[in-house]
């Protein structure tokens, strides 16, 4: 499995090709991601997302997500849950967000290649986002579903422990529905430092470039993103968490 997800996901990413309309934009995005493990197998998540455009000067979305965790083994894991997005508008003078509500399954394993850690996830969301003409909310949503698969990998660098290790990892998230303009949704790649601050806190701090097509389909924005994602991990002392290595998305 590891060695067709690498290879998959890298050629995917890596030789993804559409002759369309592209906007390049610089963006910011930070993120707070915790979990609690509240038992052997038992747990919660949630995670709040701020991306802003023009690298600070406006709100592209806010993000803020919840869910159950059920560990199957201390390295692998389902969860479940719900999530909201607030998508600001694109249009130049316009001023109303598109809320989305979202519900999204997931199964995530980590594991070891030698030194390197290893993370994939697999993730289906189902999306109902409200529609806006002229400004203005119709009162109507449109439905789509999203599959995702992410490979994260953290490698170390220096021998001692306490320097920050290298992050790379790949996104591909592919769409479906009535409504969905073409199967491709987005790739994301990452390249940056995962850093430990504490027993539970650690960052990601680096590069990201989003592909994605846009809801009319045929156009594509390119963004140039600073990432800098925060992981908070509780749990109690019989039934340790790790980190969890999340190159995670509000939109």
């Amino acid at each position: 499995m590891k060695r067709v997800g690498l290879c998959s996901i890298l050629l995917l990413g890596a030789t993804l090709h559409l002759a369309a309309q592209v906007r390049v934009q610089d963006q910011a995005w930070v993120s707070i991601n915790a979990t609690a493990k509240l038992s052997k197998h038992w747990g919660v998540m949630a995670d709040w997302h701020q991306r802003r455009t023009n690298f600070l000067d406006h709100t592209s979305f806010h993000f803020l997500r919840v869910g159950g965790v059920y560990w199957l083994k201390p390295t692998s894991s389902v969860a479940f849950g719900y999530a909201s997005l607030w998508l600001a508008p694109t249009t130049p003078g316009w001023k109303t967000y598109s809320q989305e509500n979202r519900i999204y399954q997931q199964a995530q394993i980590q594991q070891r290649w030698g030194k390197v850690q290893v993370l994939q996830r697999l993730r289906t969301e189902q999306r109902w986002t409200q529609r806006i003409q002229q400004d203005e909310r119709t009162g109507t949503r449109r439905f789509t579903g999203r599959y995702r698969y992410l490979l994260a990998l953290t490698i170390p660098i220096w021998k001692n422990t306490v320097l920050p290790k290298l992050a790379v990892a790949n996104e591909l998230l592919l769409r479906s529905g009535r409504e969905a303009q073409g199967a491709f949704d987005q790739n994301r790649w990452f390249v940056g430092i995962r850093q430990t601050v504490s027993k539970r806190w650690s960052f990601d701090l680096g590069y990201m470039q989003v592909y994605q097509q846009r809801l009319s389909g045929g156009q594509y924005d390119r963004n140039h993103t600073l990432r800098w994602f925060w992981y908070y991990a509780f749990a109690k002392k019989a039934h340790q968490v790790e980190h969890h290595h999340t190159i995670d998305s509000g939109e």
